[in-house]
């Protein structure tokens, strides 16, 4: 089934970009070095059309990060996805979020491998992609010619002086179109075309396992949690020791990455402040997104998509409806109860009956 993700959103999170993110534009496969030129285009393009149709050069951007400031586009993310935001596991590294936009022959840089799982949905158009068996280039001789760059999150290699069409003869080529996701492991080289104006989400989970530059397989943890979403104090713990950028983090924090398959958000209120939520009877979930929560003493610690809360623990079965998935709706009746509706619908993952 496709994955449907609103286009305008993920238009409007790169319009949203703040002043220090990284917003890279190629111009006919060139970046451009102007911030300032960047920001003009970006501008001046209401939408992907926009951008690829209003002049006769190649356009194409490169939003990263983007986890970092719109929440909303991530929690709906989280929804399309469903437990697949689980899939293979949770990795020891960053987890990113980036977008690609624009119409163009070859991914900037062109084909490259890095140490991440990816996971490429394709929101409007279309991509091509082409994988290649690192034994296949060697014996095209196109290892030959590796540029390596370092990064934060590692090493990345790429096949500067070689192009697609040189090796494609030994290539996989995967074509999707829209609402279709690619999901391919760390380390593969890969590289991507879009022959007509393309708009794609890229959620890039980075692993740490690696030893000089020939990196070792992504270690990843598969989430437990039982069939209500609670997880295990034994296993948040395990996760603590797996993850090193959680091993001292919050709760609050932990819980909310886990929920958007380690994504680190900020906080998110869409819905608007209720000051009697025991004015409603009901509620009912407006979201696919899976939940997660743990018990804190005599608290519950709530994630869903990227978002967390603490509620009292006498709203465990409030939790468990949420947790279970279900399409039923929810009578709330303890002082947990509400607070957790209140805070569902407040980032828009319930809608509260009368």
């Amino acid at each position: 089934m496709p994955v449907r993700l609103n286009a305008s959103m993920v238009w409007n999170a790169i319009e949203s970009a703040p002043i220090d993110s990284y917003v890279g534009l190629f111009v006919d496969g060139v970046r451009e070095s102007s911030a300032t030129t960047v920001r003009e285009v970006v501008a001046e393009s209401a939408n992907i059309e926009n951008l690829c149709n209003n002049s006769d050069r190649s356009f194409t951007l490169y939003v990263r990060g983007v986890n970092e400031w719109q929440s909303a586009l991530i929690k709906e993310l989280c929804s399309c996805y469903g437990e697949a935001i689980w899939h293979p596991g949770l990795t020891d590294g960053a987890v990113r979020c980036d977008i690609f936009a624009g119409e163009y022959a070859v991914t900037p840089g062109g084909i490259h491998r890095e140490h991440c799982w990816n996971r490429h949905l394709v929101v409007r158009g279309e991509k091509r992609f082409f994988y290649w068996d690192h034994a296949d280039l060697r014996a095209n001789d196109a290892y030959n010619n590796v540029t390596i760059y370092s990064t934060e999150n590692g090493d990345e290699e790429f096949l500067s002086t070689t192009s697609t069409q040189d090796i494609v003869s030994s290539a996989l080529e995967i074509r999707a179109t829209s609402g279709y996701y690619v999901h391919w492991p760390g380390w593969v080289w890969h590289v991507a075309e879009a022959p007509s104006p393309c708009l794609a989400v890229n959620i890039a989970s980075h692993g740490l396992s690696s030893t000089g530059s020939i990196p070792g397989p992504i270690q990843t943890l598969p989430i437990r949690r039982n069939n209500e979403g609670e997880l295990s104090a034994e296993w948040v713990a395990e996760y603590r020791e797996f993850a090193p950028r959680f091993r001292d983090a919050e709760l609050n924090l932990l819980v909310s990455a886990v929920s958007a398959g380690g994504l680190i958000c900020p906080r998110l209120q869409i819905g608007e402040d209720i000051q009697d939520i025991r004015t409603y009877s009901a509620a009912c979930r407006i979201t696919n997104a899976p939940a997660v929560w743990v018990r804190d003493d005599d608290w519950i610690v709530v994630g869903l998509a990227g978002q967390a809360t603490v509620i009292p623990s006498n709203g465990e079965d409030g939790v468990r409806w949420l947790g279970s998935g279900t399409s039923e709706s929810y009578r709330p009746r303890t002082s947990g109860d509400f607070a957790l509706l209140k805070w569902l619908h407040s980032i828009d993952c319930a809608k509260l009956l009368p």
